[in-house]
């Protein structure tokens, strides 16, 4: 399809610095996303720092408690990801209320297996995470575990098959079932799984999705994106409802992050002169707006963009 125009806001754009990493975004107030949280990776030292921040707008916090934190749609809710284990052998989530302070933790999984790849529901009552096993170079996933917030309950599913293994949980579009990539031989594709951990639904042949921490359906749930089946580059654009093919496309892309609307993805780009950006895209490759710029050679930003409501 032809690509809308470049998301140019209404707005004006607000550069902010990004404390903890040598690091600035570019941001305005009608943006369909924002920056609510990032990990800032010491190299020399092998650990995380998370900077949370206070609202769409507000200030990020250093915080080295845990390993990551998992930020709300709505920004009220922090869910942070231990260090530990638990002494009876778990590895629990802590769920923090903002405004508070108000702590509770959940167990989630048993040693020797951990969790990773949190992805909040619309509504923020429900956290998806993979269940993983850490054992060896490589982590392999094993399930997933739904939490429910307000509950206080997190349900497991432990599936165990090899087909998953390098891949990760999403949710669908209508949130009834959760998405993961799955391999068969040289072919790889996503399946659906319901909240039981039963296969619903198989779509073969679109390659394997990026580590997209905004989500892999377009806003609509129309379209979903992955690296393109049997290409040592590009991107390609999938119809949900069938499978069949929207668009592909070569771009500086070198790792896409999430979608930006229905018409342009936002992705990490080639570094240029020793900086490396996020940058919206749109469906023909061309980057169309800077959102995040690092020129850090010491450490290393992870960032995390939550919808705003906007377009």
């Amino acid at each position: 399809p032809t690509p809308t125009p470049s998301p140019t806001p209404t707005a004006p754009i607000v550069t902010t610095k990004l404390p903890g990493v040598d690091a600035e975004i570019f941001e305005a107030a009608t943006d369909p996303i924002a920056l609510t949280y990032y990990d800032v990776t010491d190299k020399s030292k092998d650990t995380w720092v998370n900077y949370p921040r206070d609202g769409r707008n507000g200030e990020f916090t250093r915080s080295t408690k845990y390993w990551m934190q998992y930020i709300s749609p709505d920004g009220t809710i922090a869910a942070g990801r231990n260090r530990n284990y638990t002494t009876d052998n778990y590895h629990a989530l802590d769920v923090i209320t903002r405004a508070t302070g108000a702590r509770k933790s959940i167990k989630i999984a048993k040693q020797p297996l951990t969790y990773d790849y949190a992805e909040w529901s619309r509504s923020g009552n429900l956290l998806l995470l993979s269940l993983v096993n850490p054992s060896g170079e490589v982590w392999t996933t094993k399930g997933f575990v739904v939490v429910d917030i307000a509950a206080g309950r997190a349900t497991t599913r432990q599936i165990n098959d090899p087909a998953i293994k390098n891949g990760r949980f999403y949710w669908s579009p209508d949130q009834a079932a959760l998405v993961v990539s799955y391999e068969d031989g040289d072919s790889k594709g996503l399946r659906y799984y319901n909240f039981q951990g039963e296969v619903v639904r198989t779509i073969p042949d679109v390659g394997e999705p990026a580590n997209t921490s905004g989500g892999l359906f377009s806003p609509s749930g129309d379209r979903f994106v992955t690296a393109c089946a049997g290409q040592t580059s590009g991107t390609c654009v999938w119809n949900t409802a069938d499978g069949t093919a929207s668009t592909r496309f070569s771009s500086d892309c070198t790792n896409v992050l999430g979608w930006w609307d229905d018409q342009h993805l936002y992705c990490w780009t080639s570094p240029q002169n020793g900086v490396d950006e996020v940058n919206v895209v749109d469906l023909t490759g061309v980057a169309v707006r800077k959102l995040l710029e690092s020129s850090d050679t010491k450490n290393s930003v992870v960032p995390y963009f939550s919808r705003t409501g906007n377009g």
